[in-house]
């Protein structure tokens, strides 16, 4: 038989049922706070391909550079190097940089990060950047010195390799010989790689490298054979400059770029003690540092000298990135004067505040020439403003 329920009990019904609708809302307001909360925690967290670069050191030089029999240089004044902090972007970082004085945000890509690079890669040739613009300084230094140099060339430095490789190459190894081919530079290994495009194994003689992690500073070890086994078809293999018969160099066995090592062969013992400094833009500071330690003091004449900007062997200055934070860096570090290329001068001028005179400079001579023509009759006294 059925019952038929009464009204009243419905009602009651009804009434047992609507804390179990609250329930529900409570949950789902529950759900939508950790949900807030863990996209706030993603966006706080989850790394973007954005990078900021901001100001970072300026350190006088002079202290780093040590030639034997020499003293370090004295006065009140220096030659002062600037790096910048990079620092990759959260997407929360990403908004607040949009809002920071002196903050460029760039990709990886315009950094110089391959999309197949790891970062410790990356760091690896920001070690391998600045051991070479070490010898390069001492080369270009030594000569204008008129000091007993010999710029060698000691073969080709791997800079970066393709995933597919497994012919266990390393970022910085040393190439000296492919099979019984002597490798001198990146143009012999492209011409060697070039014409071996259908060989499936070779090999070849490496001097593998070591970074030390506390300082950056980069050595090579003994030569080894290593055999390396074509890993896909010849792929384009980057270089740092063109190569005369080989325009379009390939390599099949996972090397993807590489670039000349050059070093200074000088009875004086010349030695950089830069501490985790990554990168090549400190080579035309170093060379100005090395030439103030030999001849003592007579560049500066007591003034903070800054300087940015590549050296290679023969003197000349290249562009670098960031001169705008290193601008903001070496006024912060009482310079007076700034040498920069001279593509960047616009860039310089446009974040110094007007008390730093900003001097493009195309070579080494150049920024000699402009120190010589603006020497005071007696040193100057500077003090670092804040």
């Amino acid at each position: 038989m059925v019952v038929p329920i009464e009204p009243s009990i419905a009602d009651q019904t009804e009434e047992r049922a609507r804390p179990r609708r609250r329930v529900s809302r409570s949950f789902i307001a529950v759900m939508v706070v950790a949900l807030l909360a863990l996209g706030a925690v993603l966006v706080g967290r989850v790394q973007t391909d954005q990078y900021a670069i901001s100001p970072g050191q300026s350190n006088n030089v002079l202290p780093m550079v040590h030639v034997a029999g020499y003293p370090e240089p004295a006065g009140s004044g220096g030659i002062y190097m600037a790096d910048v902090f990079v620092t990759q972007l959260t997407w929360f970082g990403l908004l607040r940089a949009k809002f920071q004085d002196h903050t460029e945000i760039v990709s990886g890509a315009e950094l110089g990060l391959s999309s197949n690079q790891s970062i410790a890669d990356f760091s690896k040739v920001g070690y391998l950047d600045m051991a070479q613009s070490q010898q390069n300084a001492t080369i270009a230094g030594l000569r204008a010195a008129h000091r007993p140099v010999e710029a060698a060339q000691a073969g080709a430095v791997i800079y970066a390799l393709r995933t597919d490789t497994s012919s266990g190459l390393q970022v910085g190894d040393r190439v000296v010989a492919i099979g019984s081919t002597a490798i001198h530079n990146s143009c012999d290994l492209a011409r060697a790689t070039s014409a071996m495009a259908s060989a499936s194994t070779v090999t070849a003689s490496l001097e593998p490298a070591s970074i030390d992690g506390a300082t950056g500073a980069v050595t090579y070890g003994a030569a080894h054979p290593v055999v390396l086994r074509a890993s896909s078809a010849a792929t384009p293999l980057g270089l740092e400059t063109r190569c005369t018969g080989t325009p379009n160099p390939t390599d099949p066995f996972g090397i993807a770029a590489a670039s000349t090592s050059t070093v200074a062969r000088t009875p004086l013992r010349v030695s950089f003690n830069l501490t985790q400094v990554g990168g090549p833009s400190a080579g035309l500071a170093m060379t100005l540092g090395l030439l103030e330690t030999l001849d003592g003091a007579s560049l500066t004449a007591g003034r903070r000298i800054a300087a940015t900007g590549t050296m290679d062997p023969a003197g000349d200055v290249g562009d670098v990135g960031g001169v705008a934070q290193k601008t903001i860096a070496v006024e912060q570090a009482g310079a007076t004067v700034f040498f920069v290329p001279t593509v960047e001068v616009s860039t310089a001028e446009h974040a110094a505040d007007g008390h730093l005179a900003v001097v493009g400079v195309r070579s080494l001579d150049q920024a000699l020439a402009y120190l010589a023509s603006t020497e005071p009759k007696s040193p100057v006294t500077t003090s670092t403003r804040s």
